[in-house]
Parts: C-alpha cells; structure tokens; sequence
C-alpha cells in the first residue's frame, strides 16, 4: 500500500470513529454537515455564487470542504490582523526571539549555579531532583526578595520559566518560517493557496473563474480570475512545495466525509 493510499485509510478509520461518537449520541454527523454547507453556500446567495458553486461540484468537488473553505477565510482573515498585533513585525519578531533566547540562557546559567551551591551545602548530600526542585524554590524566594504580601504562594520553578520562555520563541519562530519558507504573507495568501489545492486536485483543474468568484464573495471584494490567476503563477508553485500534505489531507478527508 502506498504512502497516500495508507494516509487516505487512516483518515477513513478516522472519520468512521469520530461519526460512531455522534452516532452514540443520536446524531448523524454526515447529515449535519451537509444540513450546514447548504445553510452555509446559502447565505452567499447575494453574490450568485451558486452557478459557480454547482459548477466546481460537477467536475469533482464536494459541498462540505468547498463550503468550509469558504466560511474559514474571514475568521482566519480576523486571526491574521491580531495576530500581527501581538507579535509585530518581522524585525520586531526577530528582537523578541532573540531576547527571549538571551533571557532563557542567562536563567539557565543562574539555576545551574544554584544547583551547583545547593549540592555543596546539602548535608545529606543528595542531589534528588525534586529535593533540588523544593530547595531552589526556597531560595529563589528568600534570596530574590519575595515580598511577604506577594499573591504567589509558589513562585514558578525557573527551569519552568526557561521552557515557557523558549515555548514563546518557538510559537514566533514558526510564524517567522511561515512568511520566509513557505511564502505565506498573510491569511488571504493562505486562504488562496488552500482553495485552489483543493480545486486541483479535486478535479484535475484551476478552476480560476470560478475560485475568484466564490473567494470575492467569501471576502466580500471584487476578486476576478484575472488577479486570481496572477497570483496563483506568482506564488501557487513555491507555497505547494511547503504545504501539499495540508492540502492533501484536505482533499483526502474532502472526499471522506462526502461518502
């Protein structure tokens, strides 16, 4: 079995699990669903999308996925603008990163030392993670000047505080390879990308008339396939290289939840 083919039965495996959940309950997963796309592509209907709509589905799409790209492309739209507001821009990412990974060595550098004095004056001798754990909390505490009327009780381990530090870095650190790797800029250049896969490989074609049609109305914009298909030339290549297996696992469980 290949890789896609074993890739496409789990998610089979998948998607009979999580319907036998709802199924537990009384609830027919796979109707709900359509019962939604349909209310969904509905409340499009001042934009005539449905020609368009109906069209895709005749060469090989489906409803629900081509519904859902087009309710997530707002909301992803929302999340990207405040998003941008917490971490800034680029060059302000790339200040955070590095004083977040300056601030987790410098702290690793004090527990290390910390440890280091704990294990000396010790008596019993024993260097017990959770007693080192318990000691150098002490310590933080009494060394550092805790305030008596401080609400923390339990100041955090500093090993706790390193990790935290560095998980912060990461999460900025993926949003800086999102932009640099994979030539996503913005949620709108994400929503494109994912709409035209899906397109493709549902039947084999672009589609760019019909995606612009249905992504305008999604964004509430005049988008033809013009400016579409400019896009895509400029940027579907570079962004799929990066992305197919999202795509593909779109498509797959597209495909799925349509049976």
């Amino acid at each position: 079995m290949s890789d896609s083919a074993e890739a496409r039965a789990a998610l089979a495996e998948f998607w009979a699990l999580y319907c036998s959940m709802f199924a537990r309950r009384n609830l027919d997963l796979p109707a709900l669903l359509a019962t939604w796309s349909k209310r969904k592509i509905q409340g499009f209907d001042e934009y005539s999308t449905k020609p368009n709509f109906d069209k895709l589905c005749v060469h090989g799409c489906h409803e629900l996925p081509l519904a859902f790209l087009m309710s997530i492309i707002q909301p992803l739209r929302s999340f990207d603008g405040k998003w941008k507001k917490i971490a800034g821009t680029a060059r302000q990412r790339k200040q955070m990163i590095g004083t977040m990974e300056k601030a987790a060595v410098v702290l690793e550098k004090l527990i290390s030392s910390i440890d280091e004095v704990i294990v000396e004056d010790d008596s019993s001798g024993s260097t017990d993670a959770d007693r080192l754990k318990d000691v150098r909390r002490n310590s933080i505490g009494q060394h550092f000047g805790m305030p008596e009327n401080v609400s923390i009780a339990n100041p955090p381990d500093p090993v706790v505080t390193v990790e935290t530090l560095r998980t912060y870095s990461s999460v900025l650190r993926l949003f800086e390879l999102s932009d640099k790797d994979a030539g996503i800029d913005s949620a709108d250049t994400f929503s494109k990308y994912l709409f035209s896969a899906y397109v493709y490989r549902a039947t084999g074609q672009f589609h760019d008339e019909e995606v612009s049609a249905l992504m305008g109305a999604a964004l509430d914009i005049t988008y033809d396939a013009t400016a579409h298909r400019m896009w895509r030339l400029r940027n579907y290549k570079l962004i799929d290289r990066k992305l197919s297996t999202i795509a593909d696992i779109f498509t797959d469980l597209g495909g799925i939840s349509a049976m």
